[in-house]
């Protein structure tokens, strides 16, 4: 049964990792490549992205550098491979929707991750209050306890703000998506995403729409078949947790960024 995983957990591999797409591309196919790599006008929404730790294992997850003990650096380090061969860039211009969601099917396919919960939820905003619509997207993620889900609501508050400090036309429609790494007795990887339509109006942010679709995924990372196959990350680029909050945080471009607002 392992040899049979270790197989299939190196077909994952060779078909994301970065170096082998590229390996694998014709000479017309990398010349699209690099034109996928340089434009910013490609089709689809632009995803806003936000990464954060939670979990009684957080600071180990951080803190700790080995691979083969570490099940959260492990995930990580997974995802990080899948956004990558995705060419999904959250901190640059190819952010857009057609490579967050080649990211998604990547992660959803490795085999070390189980999909636990693949939904989405529509929302009816209540009120115009904008904070009771990020509560209410906050409250979507199951398994995270009270405290954690504070520190969920601030990147959403930070995740909408940056989407809208980014548009520069009266009406555009962004993706909010968060990446969790929840360090439990499990260790699972939330990926949620939310699409809104911001409209600018007399240099005021406001969100109008009624009606949100967040999309759901939760993967549980199987921590107990990593101790045999972990040496096959071993030969590979390891990311740190630095660089992947790094890497999956969407800068904000207006250092006056006023709240958004919520209109009837």
């Amino acid at each position: 049964m392992i040899m049979e995983f270790k197989e299939q957990l190196n077909s994952w591999i060779q078909l994301n990792d970065p170096i082998n797409v590229k390996n694998v591309l014709s000479t017309n196919e990398m010349e699209a490549y690099r034109h996928i790599l340089t434009s910013s006008s490609l089709e689809g929404s632009y995803v806003t992205s936000s990464a954060s730790i939670t979990g009684p294992g957080a600071e180990k997850t951080k803190n700790e550098n080995n691979l083969d003990t570490n099940f959260g650096l492990a995930a990580i380090n997974l995802a990080n491979m899948a956004r990558i061969s995705a060419q999904y860039f959250p901190v640059g211009n190819n952010r857009k929707e057609k490579e967050y969601n080649d990211y998604k099917k990547r992660l959803a396919s490795c085999p070390l991750f189980t999909i636990t919960l693949s939904t989405f939820n529509e929302i009816t905003r209540k009120s115009s209050n904008w904070n009771d619509l990020i509560e209410d997207i906050a409250d979507t993620f199951d398994g995270i306890n009270n405290e954690d889900r504070k520190q969920v609501k601030g990147d959403l508050i930070r995740l909408a703000n940056t989407a809208a400090s980014k548009s520069k036309t009266t009406e555009t429609e962004d993706i909010l998506a968060q990446n969790v790494v929840d360090v439990n007795d499990d260790v699972n990887y939330y990926l949620y995403d939310t699409k809104v339509s911001f409209f600018h109006e007399k240099k005021k942010k406001e969100v109008k729409q009624s009606t949100f679709r967040v999309t759901r995924l939760k993967l549980r990372f199987l921590k107990d078949l990593w101790p045999e196959v972990s040496e096959v990350m071993n030969k590979k680029v390891i990311v740190s947790v630095k660089d992947w909050l790094d890497s999956n945080n969407t800068k904000s471009e207006d250092d006056n960024k006023k709240p958004l607002t919520c209109i009837s």
